[in-house]
């Protein structure tokens, strides 16, 4: 029987298999997670900051929490979504993202993300008169 013609069945999903999430549980571990990063006191004050979020706007790159902190996989991946690989970034920013950070280790992951952007230059917010997200 071709592929098209085979009657649709059901599979269980590894989401099938798992116990129902524990949303109290749940919401309580990010509750902690964004209290933790509150307090890492990232530097969150830019002179150009809706520029910067201009970067962000212009790629479709949303960061939920604006404290949360800068990682490597965390930046990789969001640049990834974008269609960004990590040899274009490391050539724009001119080291690897590893290296980038411990430069500029008090960076929120909204504006190490931004900066990357801006360093590439495919995402440019040329006449973005919007405010901050």
């Amino acid at each position: 029987m071709p592929t098209s013609e085979r009657p649709f069945s059901a599979r269980e999903t590894a989401a099938a298999r798992l116990p129902a999430p524990d949303h109290a549980k749940a919401y309580a571990a990010q509750q902690a997670k964004r209290q933790h990063w509150a307090s890492l006191n990232l530097r969150q004050e830019w002179a150009d900051t809706a520029f910067m979020r201009g970067h962000l706007k212009v790629a479709g790159v949303r960061v939920a929490a604006s404290t949360e902190p800068a990682t490597v996989s965390r930046i990789k991946a969001k640049l990834r979504a974008v269609g960004v690989q990590s040899s274009e970034v490391q050539e724009a920013v001119g080291m690897p993202l590893g290296r980038f950070l411990k430069a500029n280790p008090r960076l929120p992951l909204w504006a190490a993300l931004a900066l990357v952007l801006e360093s590439i230059g495919r995402f440019t917010p040329e006449g973005f008169a919007g405010s901050a997200e």
